[in-house]
């Protein structure tokens, strides 16, 4: 094989993993729309980030020190931990 058909199956294999990342967000929210009903608020509501980091906080202090949060409310973290990183990912 020549350099330039070395380049081009690089080329393709990149082009194939770069669809792939793509859509890993979406196959990694397993219950859509379950932070909407944790919240109490409608599914067609926008959840803010400010009222995201909000209850991160009060989550937080409510798990603080020997204090142990009840498996809803370490779900509702996660959720919530991984909304923020994917607005800050979107922005990106």
């Amino acid at each position: 094989m020549s350099k330039a058909d070395d380049i081009l199956k690089l080329a393709a294999e990149f082009e194939v993993s770069a669809k792939k990342k793509e859509k890993w967000m979406q196959k990694a929210v397993k219950s859509p729309g379950a932070l909407h009903k944790d919240l109490g608020l409608k599914e067609d509501t926008p959840i803010s980030t400010e009222m995201l980091e909000k209850k991160k906080r009060v989550l937080m202090e409510r798990g603080e020190g020997d204090k142990k949060l009840s498996e809803k409310d370490r779900k509702l973290l996660q959720r919530i931990n991984f909304a923020l990183n994917a607005r800050k990912s979107k922005k990106k």
